[in-house]
């Protein structure tokens, strides 16, 4: 082996496309709950809510893959579920 050759070495931990490990925490502010809040609404399409926030389009895309952002975005839907009553019966 040559002076300038370095053994491969596996990275110890998996990353995932927005460059975090699995284990690495998904650390909340104002802008990613309130972008969690505005994607579990649906009334705005990505590059409204990226516009919104003032955050580009990719990075709120970024977010959305996180599993930890996927969650807090189902337990809004479940919570706004639970707080408006159920539509009357005819």
């Amino acid at each position: 082996m040559s002076l300038y050759e370095v053994p491969h070495k596996r990275p110890a931990l998996t990353l995932l496309p927005w460059g975090m490990s699995r284990n690495a925490p998904f650390v909340w502010n104002a802008k990613r709950e309130q972008a969690a809040e505005l994607v579990a609404a649906g009334r705005l399409t990505p590059a409204e809510i990226a516009a919104q926030l003032r955050i580009t389009r990719r990075q709120l895309l970024l977010w959305r893959e996180h599993p930890v952002f996927g969650d807090r975005v189902v337990a809004h839907i479940a919570a706004a579920r639970v707080s408006s009553p159920p539509d009357p019966a005819p």
